[in-house]
């Protein structure tokens, strides 16, 4: 719903050029966030689902699927910046790519897993509607002109990073994160199987 109430405007106000840049960029480093994310997703909603009752299980599961998530994604972050800075077509839209960077990192916390493994979905939605809202409210406020397609961006970016940060701190009522005993063999076949199946 926000999004049809945004896009047109967007498209209005940045013009097809700047539109079509900032969907360029936002959709190749969607590709290398899927490459980071693999099976996990999918994984830690079975995970969670299984062991919420079990406080100690959750933590250790928590932990491990949060920490080979992010060794992926340091992985691909890897990659991601040598494209940036050695394949043409990429480099010439470096800004945004630099700034995209932070959707990157962030999803590593978004954490979405958790939450639908846990069924904690009346949290996830009024999360959702609260964060889009002030997204649409920042949008007309601050994109006025062609030249603002860098602050679109920015703004875009930074729900992602928003929705980051509120979800890891709120996950602290419930799971403890430690690297103490974390176990990744079990997951790492699995997620390198789902992994590829979405590509």
């Amino acid at each position: 719903m926000i999004g049809l109430i945004i896009f047109p405007y967007i498209s209005r106000v940045l013009g097809v050029s700047n539109t079509g840049t900032v969907s360029f960029v936002d959709n190749t480093i969607n590709y290398f966030v899927l490459f980071s994310t693999l099976g996990i997703t999918t994984i830690g909603v079975r995970e969670i689902a299984r062991y919420r009752n079990n406080q100690e299980k959750l933590n250790l599961v928590f932990s491990s699927l949060l920490s080979m998530f992010l060794i992926s994604t340091i992985l691909v972050l890897v990659f991601y910046i040598i494209a940036v800075l050695y394949v043409p077509k990429l480099h010439i839209y470096k800004e945004l790519f630099y700034i995209g960077t932070a959707k990157l990192i962030f999803t590593v916390f978004l954490i979405e897993w958790f939450y639908r493994g846990s069924e904690n979905f009346k949290y996830i939605t009024i999360r959702n509607i609260a964060i889009k809202i002030l997204y649409a409210c920042a949008i007309f406020i601050f994109v006025k002109g062609k030249e603002d397609y860098v602050i679109y961006f920015l703004l875009t970016t930074g729900v992602v990073a928003i929705n980051a940060i509120i979800n890891i701190l709120y996950a602290r009522h419930f799971v403890k994160f430690s690297f103490t005993g974390i176990t990744l063999k079990p997951y790492f076949k699995q997620s390198i199987f789902l992994g590829s199946r979405s590509f």
